[in-house]
């Protein structure tokens, strides 16, 4: 029984071993990933869903991936670094769209009128309000994956939108063009809806 004990006792601590081995260094993640500070080292981890929280704070769900080596900029993996990237299914290759959220979206908002309303008070950049609209219905309102988010999925824009330009369009938007826009919008509701 002791030598039972013994052995698995070495085993986890081979395990724990194998899980941050400072020799193994593979290159960081491009995306997806976020960092904290512990005792003066750096762990990485890998980001599974973002959202706000009650207090309409962005957060996330995260796991630890392993530990950055600050000399080398690289990662010394640990065991969910293994099992998060080596079983991630293959992403979709560059020029293959999906389609179906685009067309029911663009189908939806061409029907209540929104399309023609942010052509007349927002012209130069109604593709981009459409794409971060549909972003946002179908993937939250954090703005950090929308990169990967128009690499994948048909938009309105037709192009690859990052968070940074999300935040240059909602910079411009004028207040007083919201409110001409808001305004007409009004008009399209029925006695007993509300729009919010």
């Amino acid at each position: 029984m002791y030598d039972i004990i013994r052995l698995y006792k070495i085993k986890r601590v081979e395990e724990i071993i194998m899980a941050l081995d400072n020799s193994v260094k593979v290159p960081l993640p491009e995306h997806g990933i976020a960092y904290k500070k512990v005792a003066g080292k750096t762990y990485v981890y890998y980001v599974t869903a973002t959202y706000r929280n009650e207090k309409g704070q962005p957060t996330c769900d995260r796991s630890s991936i392993g530990r950055l080596d600050e000399e080398s900029g690289m990662l010394i993996p640990n065991r969910n670094y293994y099992e998060i990237y080596l079983k991630k299914p293959a992403p979709i290759s560059k020029g293959i769209y999906d389609f179906g959220v685009n067309y029911t979206f663009e189908a939806i908002a061409e029907k209540l009128g929104i399309v023609r309303l942010l052509k007349k008070y927002f012209p130069e950049s109604s593709r981009e309000i459409l794409t971060v609209a549909q972003y946002m219905l179908s993937e939250g309102n954090v703005m950090y994956y929308l990169d990967d988010y128009t690499q994948t999925h048909k938009s309105a824009l037709n192009e690859c939108m990052g968070s940074s330009k999300s935040s240059k369009l909602f910079s411009s938007l004028r207040q007083e063009d919201m409110l001409l826009f808001f305004r007409e919008w009004m008009k399209h509701k029925r006695p007993k809806e509300y729009v919010v």
